[in-house]
C-alpha cells in the first residue's frame, strides 16, 4: 500500500472516528461494526482497481511479446524463403561458369584437319563457325589453318566464359546476404578461382604463347582443387537445402 493510499484511509478513519463520539458509547458496537465494514469495503476496492491495473499491464505486455515473436517468426520464414530461392539458382549458374571455363583453362579442344581439308569440306566447316568473313578469307589463306583456327575459336569461347562467369559472379554478389556464410566462403573461393583462370587465359591467348604446365598454373589448381571444392559445395547446398528444420544461421 502507499502512503497516499494509508493517508486516505487514515482521513476517512478520522471523520468516522468523529461519528462515533458523536454516536455515544451505547452505540459503539454498532459503529465499529460499521467501521470494519466501511475498511474492509475500501480495501477490497482498491485491491480490485489494483488487480484490474495489473492485468491491463499484464496483458499488454502478452501482446507485446506476442507481436515481437510473430515478427521474429515472419521475418525468418521470408528469409529462408529468399535463401531456398537464392541457393539453387546461383549453384545452376556456378557449375554453367566452372564446366564452360574449365576445359578453355586446360586448352581441351579437338579441331579437323584443315590443312588436309578440300575447298568444299572447308568451306562447310567455315560455315558453321563463329568465325567473321574476314576471318575466314584469312584463315583460308593461312600456311597453318588449325594453328589461327583454334587461337579465334579461343578467343570467343574465351567471351563465352566470360559472359557465364560474369551472370554468376553478379547473382552471387547480389543475393551473398541471403546465403550463409559458410557456404558464401565456398561460392567466393571458386568464384575467384574462376576469376583467376579467366585472366590466367586472357595474357596467354593476347601474347599467342604456348601452355607449358606449372604446379602455380590457375588452370591447373581449377581443374585438381576446384573440382573437389565444387563437390564439397554441393554436398554443403543439397544438405542446406534439404535441412527442413533449419530455418536460422548457421
Amino acid at each position: 500500500m502507499t502512503p497516499s493510499e494509508m493517508s486516505e484511509i487514515f482521513n476517512e478513519v478520522l471523520k468516522f472516528v468523529g461519528g462515533v463520539a458523536a454516536i455515544g458509547a451505547a452505540s459503539s458496537a454498532f459503529a465499529y461494526a460499521l467501521f470494519r465494514m466501511f475498511t474492509t469495503k475500501w480495501i477490497e476496492t482498491r485491491f480490485s482497481e489494483r488487480l484490474e491495473a495489473f492485468k491491463h499491464q499484464q496483458n499488454q505486455e502478452i501482446e507485446h511479446l506476442r507481436f515481437r515473436i510473430n515478427t521474429m517468426m515472419d521475418r525468418n520464414v521470408k528469409l529462408h524463403q529468399r535463401e531456398f530461392d537464392v541457393l539453387p539458382e546461383t549453384w545452376s549458374l556456378l557449375t554453367d561458369a566452372f564446366f564452360t571455363i574449365e576445359p578453355i583453362s586446360i586448352g581441351f579442344q579437338q579441331y579437323p584437319d584443315l590443312n588436309r581439308m578440300s575447298e568444299e569440306h572447308l568451306d562447310d566447316f567455315l560455315d558453321k563457325s563463329p568465325l567473321t568473313s574476314l576471318q575466314k578469307t584469312d584463315l583460308k589463306a593461312s600456311s597453318d589453318k588449325i594453328e589461327m583456327y583454334s587461337r579465334i575459336k579461343l578467343g570467343y569461347d574465351l567471351n563465352k566464359a566470360i559472359d557465364v562467369y560474369n551472370n554468376f559472379h553478379a547473382t552471387l554478389s547480389k543475393n551473398g546476404i541471403f546465403i550463409v556464410d559458410t557456404l558464401k566462403v565456398q561460392f567466393a573461393e571458386i568464384d575467384q578461382m574462376l576469376k583467376d583462370v579467366i585472366i590466367e587465359r586472357q595474357v596467354t591467348l593476347h601474347s599467342q604463347g604456348q601452355f607449358q604446365p606449372t604446379k602455380s598454373d590457375k588452370r591447373l589448381t581449377l581443374h585438381s582443387h576446384g573440382r573437389l571444392l565444387l563437390k564439397a559445395l554441393e554436398q554443403n547446398v543439397q544438405a542446406r537445402l534439404w535441412s527442413s528444420q533449419d530455418t536460422g544461421n548457421e
